[in-house]
């Protein structure tokens, strides 16, 4: 396994914009599963949310992705859980619905951030490797001028 370069943390510096576009995914995400409420009924509450969170993830951090799962979770509760409207004990079932989008989300954004941290890691050695062969050329052309 290759060691990673302490400076791929930095592979998204823009942080805040993450945080908004998540609230921005959140609210399509919604809009989305609550006009097919009728056609979806209580099935598949967590999945406009699930491909949101991933996407934020990528394209944002893994705590952009977090934040979309924190925010989510009471929306599905109150809107598309039963009973809909209202934040009642979770029953079983929706525990382990719970459960499941917990650990897919933190899975998947674990995953994503290591090949993302991986992937800019990898081209900080590319730029670093171009440079140091540039320098040893000039290098070797000043040798063979003296």
């Amino acid at each position: 396994m290759t060691r990673l370069n302490l400076n791929a943390k930095r592979w998204n510096p823009e942080v805040t914009r993450g945080f908004i576009f998540g609230t921005l995914g959140v609210a399509i995400a919604f809009t989305i599963r609550f006009f097919l409420q009728p056609v979806l009924d209580t099935n598949l509450p967590l999945f406009f949310f699930q491909v949101n969170t991933v996407i934020i993830t990528f394209f944002f951090g893994i705590f952009a992705g977090a934040f979309t799962f924190i925010i989510s979770l009471p929306i599905i509760a109150y809107f598309f859980l039963e009973p809909l409207y209202s934040f009642s004990a979770l029953n079983p079932g929706d525990i382990r619905l719970v459960m499941v989008y917990a650990t897919y989300t933190l899975l998947t954004g674990y995953i994503i951030e290591w090949l993302r941290r991986s992937q800019y890691s990898h081209r900080l050695d590319s730029l670093v490797s171009k440079t140091l062969s540039k320098q040893l050329i000039e290098y070797s052309k000043n040798i063979k001028h003296k």
